[in-house]
């Protein structure tokens, strides 16, 4: 577990409009509604939170603590107290997990000794393997994110970045970091750009490259430590942590000269954190993947939606849901199919002896010449030229 020693108190005010945050700190989960400059508690947890998400069209948060995945409601009408959290998944040694808002399903990384990337729906039922990274031997997976529209998976592990579809199949080494560690993987879905934020030396930096590149690009460096970060609309927003103080800012994407806009000094601990966007999982119609209601996973081929199916798993008659591939006891056929092996051996040496025999004796006759009822004569080989009368 990362281990931080800043605290931090967060106030933001920053567009007209509002920038809703959804913030993981050492306590549970808070969101910021900038337009009404308020804190609101979501939920107190019994550990730091590493990691949140969220579900716009539920209104659902999701967080992470004590090898738990959690949902809540994503607002609050009621200050005086928190929502209790309701338990959707497991998680193993990785605190890193995503939600798919188009599909209806969590995703997260299962770090044991058959390290995997795993699924479930949003009530944690219909646990599903995708992708299986490694046998008999524990990897360390330090965040995943996904774009539910186009249907791709990342993840980051051992130095390099890597992607799948959503359902495990066209796994893929996306690029390898320049960094020793990476802390976040934060997803530009409208720009289609992956932004890491690494650790190296004392530095941290902040890269992006494009979904299907090789060559990750530097747009920040910064000597102070940064916890978290965030993208919207062109902008990151940044948790600091200087010599004297941890504080809140945000600089623009595309010119790093360009002087921050410091928002906010900060007095709790800030794992990570998410700007809310209505519009992003919001689509302006509804598609042809969630009018299919697939069960499992949707992608689109020539504006057709069609149902796809993880590792292990068959399109159903419906073409809709997938159904277990069931792996029947072929034991008795496997017997019958020895038993039947050895008859056609035996069959066939029995054949082959009766072949040799026949060639061997067309070679070295034998001639059996019968004198009288008592006396019998026989005659190999080169007796023959003298015995024959």
């Amino acid at each position: 577990m990362r281990v931080i020693t800043v605290f931090c108190i967060l106030v933001i005010c920053y567009r007209a409009d509002g920038v809703d945050i959804l913030i993981a700190n050492d306590y549970g989960v808070e969101s910021f509604a900038s337009s009404e400059h308020s804190f609101q508690s979501l939920v107190l947890s019994s550990a730091p939170v590493p990691t949140v998400d969220y579900h716009y069209q539920r209104k659902e948060a999701y967080a992470a603590w004590d090898s738990r995945i959690y949902r809540f409601p994503l607002y609050n009408n009621d200050s005086s107290w928190s929502f209790g959290p309701t338990s959707v998944a497991n998680i193993t040694l990785c605190w890193s997990f995503a939600v798919d808002w188009v599909h209806n399903h969590v995703f997260w990384p299962d770090c044991g000794d058959n390290a995997a990337i795993m699924m479930s729906d949003l009530d944690g039922g219909n646990i599903t393997m995708i992708l299986l990274l490694s046998q008999n031997h524990p990897m360390f997976i330090s965040d995943i994110a996904i774009d539910p529209y186009r249907g791709l998976l990342f993840w980051i592990s051992d130095g390099s970045l890597f992607s799948c579809e959503l359902d495990g199949r066209e796994a893929t080494n996306v690029a390898t970091l320049a960094f020793t560690e990476t802390a976040n993987i934060v997803l530009d879905m409208v720009a289609k750009r992956i932004y890491l934020l690494g650790h190296k030396n004392s530095s941290n930096l902040i890269y992006y490259l494009e979904y299907h590149s090789s060559e990750p690009r530097l747009i920040h460096k910064a000597d102070g430590k940064i916890w978290s970060f965030s993208v919207y609309e062109s902008q990151l927003y940044l948790c600091y942590d200087s010599a004297n103080y941890t504080y809140l800012t945000t600089r623009s994407v595309a010119d790093d000269t360009a002087p921050e806009h410091r928002l906010s000094n900060l007095s709790k601990k800030i794992w990570h954190m998410k700007v809310i966007d209505p519009e992003l999982q919001t689509p302006p119609e509804i598609d042809q993947c969630t009018s299919k209601g697939c069960s499992h996973h949707c992608v689109v081929q020539k504006s057709l939606g069609l149902c796809r199916c993880p590792t292990n798993f068959r399109l159903g008659l419906d073409k809709r849901t997938c159904e277990v591939i069931e792996h029947k006891d072929d034991t008795f056929l496997n017997v019958l199919e020895g038993i039947a092996c050895v008859v056609f051996v035996l069959l066939a040496a029995g054949i082959l002896m009766c072949l040799c025999d026949k060639v061997w004796s067309n070679i070295h006759p034998t001639v059996v010449r019968v004198t009288s009822s008592s006396t019998r004569y026989i005659y190999k080989d080169s007796d023959l030229s003298e015995n024959l009368i």
